[in-house]
């Protein structure tokens, strides 16, 4: 009897963990994808802020300083705001494009920050420490503490963000939309009572914060200084190999927010200010070292136009550091100053360590594999294979976007993606951190965002050079190894696919002449996808289509295939992701206009 009972209780369990299981991978995947829309902001907005800050340190003319501190003006709000972005940008890829939810998040997230300031006080003991809420306990913080839209609050990053957008909002989405309240206050029902649980929402979860978040803040901060002493590069190269090892499941941007965007990837107000408390106890004479330039720019993270979340994690202390209007540190007894990034890795902040490896991956590492595969096609089919590879390596150059020359030899040799390529990126991002090079980067690590990040502010002491050093260094592994690969192995790359007329059509969903006015590829697409009523909520990042799907028994990836998608990946039985390179937005955008209209079957 009681063995019967257990058998009963582990069925049970089976078929849960499985579903439990894909669960987490649709909510990462959410994460996921929320982070294109404010990346994709970012990216504009150091346009701005090179641009700018390579104006105001070519010339002392205050003309000339005006027009740069104009450029940079215009990014400054984006800046300022960016929490709060990253905030909306969650609330709207798991709540949907519906403003009012969008609304409620913008007030839970001011609520959030408001209650915090109330609790917030400076330490009349030490005036470089807060109190938050209550003192000691390891909460008196040095650098947990800053200005948000103004606001006093503790430096959440993108974690606040993510609790208000991707938690709070769609649990009032799913258990508060509805609600009644007695006749006198039925003005208040339903969505109108939104507002208000938002509000209450924010206050809850600024309060949780205020507890936990010093002691989280404080262990993230040490996690990231401890790798930061990592010996040869290893952070970056475990880093560099993990990143695009998640890239085929859709979760690198989830892996890698927490270092570019926290202080898990480099804290400046910490280490400056532990620079600044060593200084001024162990130097005779602290105002000839570093300590005064330490407290001069601790006052700038304090009261200065970037928010105090641009000074923590490896992307954000980069463009921070591009936006100075001086490329050098002075009163470093070095005579003429020290640059920028040099200064900041004295004092234990590395930063490109998590960025600047993308660089000779997308420029010339993986652009050889392309050009192997190109000429390991079939003589015959070369054009063909021109067709698809020539884009992918343009855009793999340009603009640093991978996927559509990655899923070309991903599916069919996942060994040479992750024994070879994600291995060489791993060791592009040691080697570039071993040489010294501080790229920053907020988008995707193409040509153009390396004349913007690495080559104007290379006086800041971002080392572009060492891109080509080490670029040309991956090349002949990637070149050969894909090369020899393909040959010795019949990998069918672009132009070396298996030409089976029978097999192609087979499976394929005939789709008859057109009897509707939706336009191709929206209609074959949607078809194959089972219909509109087979489609649930349509989001798009920069490379992908993620849908949640109803049924999966009526989607057909072999129409799919043959309309353009480069491949296909489910996560879970009701989303999937439909890799196609950078025309995913627009197609999203014409799929989203489409919805609903006759498909003529």
């Amino acid at each position: 009897m009681v063995s019967i009972e257990a058998g009963q209780v582990y069925e049970a369990r089976e078929p849960s963990s499985p579903a439990l299981r894909n669960k987490v991978k649709l909510v990462l995947s959410g994460i996921s994808g929320a982070f294109m829309l404010p990346i994709s902001t970012l990216a504009i907005t150091t346009l701005f802020l090179s641009l700018g800050g390579f104006v105001e340190s070519i010339s002392q003319n205050q003309g000339i300083q005006k027009l740069g501190g104009l450029a940079k003006s215009l990014s400054f709000p984006i800046l300022q705001a960016l929490p709060l972005l990253f905030c909306v940008a969650f609330t709207v890829a798991f709540c949907g494009n519906d403003p009012l939810y969008i609304w409620g998040a913008i007030i839970s997230y001011l609520s959030f920050l408001e209650v915090q300031g109330n609790f917030i006080y400076s330490n009349n003991n030490n005036n470089n420490e807060w109190i938050i809420l209550f003192p000691n306990w390891g909460r008196n913080s040095k650098f947990l503490v800053g200005k948000t839209l103004g606001i006093t609050s503790l430096n959440t990053s993108v974690f606040g963000s993510l609790v208000i957008g991707a938690v709070l909002m769609p649990y009032l989405k799913r258990d508060w939309s509805d609600v009644n309240l007695p006749t006198y206050l039925s003005f208040f029902s339903g969505k109108r009572f939104l507002p208000l649980a938002a509000s209450v929402g924010g206050i809850y979860f600024g309060l949780q914060f205020l507890v936990f978040w010093p002691w989280i803040g404080n262990g993230i901060s040490i996690a990231g200084q401890w790798m930061a002493k990592a010996p040869g590069g290893v952070d970056s190269f475990l880093f560099g190999f993990l990143e695009r090892s998640l890239l085929p499941f859709g979760l690198h941007h989830t892996f890698y927010a927490p270092f570019w965007y926290s202080s898990l990837g480099g804290d400046v107000a910490n280490s400056l200010t532990n620079s600044l408390t060593n200084s001024l106890t162990n130097s005779n004479n602290p105002v000839t070292d570093s300590s005064a330039t330490a407290t001069s720019i601790l006052n700038q993270l304090k009261e200065g136009k970037l928010a105090s979340t641009m000074w923590a994690g490896d992307s954000f202390i980069g463009a921070s550091v591009i936006a100075l209007p001086s490329d050098t540190v002075t009163g470093t007894g070095t005579g003429t100053g020290t640059k920028v990034f040099e200064y900041l890795k004295q004092q234990g902040v590395n930063v490109g360590r998590f960025t600047s490896g993308k660089y000779p991956v997308m420029q010339i590492g993986l652009p050889c594999a392309g050009i192997a595969m190109l000429l390991e096609a079939r003589e015959d089919r070369r054009k063909e294979a021109s067709a698809v590879l020539v884009p992918a390596i343009l855009n793999c150059f340009l603009m640093g976007i991978t996927e559509p020359l990655e899923f070309t030899f991903l599916f069919c040799a996942p060994k040479l993606f992750y024994y070879c390529h994600a291995v060489l990126c791993g060791a592009a991002f040691a080697l570039m951190n071993v040489l010294g090079s501080h790229i920053p980067s907020v988008f995707s690590g193409g040509f153009i965002e390396f004349v913007l990040m690495g080559i104007i502010p290379m006086a800041k002491g971002t080392k572009p050079e060492n891109v080509l050093f080490v670029g040309f260094m991956l090349a002949p592994f990637y070149y050969w190894i894909f090369l020899l690969s393909i040959s010795k192995y019949n990998i069918p790359t672009p132009g070396r696919e298996p030409v089976e007329p029978v097999l192609a059509v087979e499976g394929k969903q005939e789709i008859e002449e057109p009897k509707s006015k939706v336009p191709e590829p929206v209609r074959t697409i949607a078809i194959a996808l089972g219909g509109w009523d087979n489609i649930g909520k349509m989001i798009n990042c920069a490379t992908r289509l993620r849908y949640d799907i109803i049924d999966r028994s009526k989607v057909n990836e072999v129409t799919l295939k043959s309309s353009g998608v480069l491949a296909v990946k489910w996560v879970g039985d009701n989303h999937v992701q439909m890799i196609m390179g950078p025309k995913a937005q627009f197609l999203n955008q014409d799929m989203l206009k489409w919805k609903g209209e006759d498909l003529g079957v």
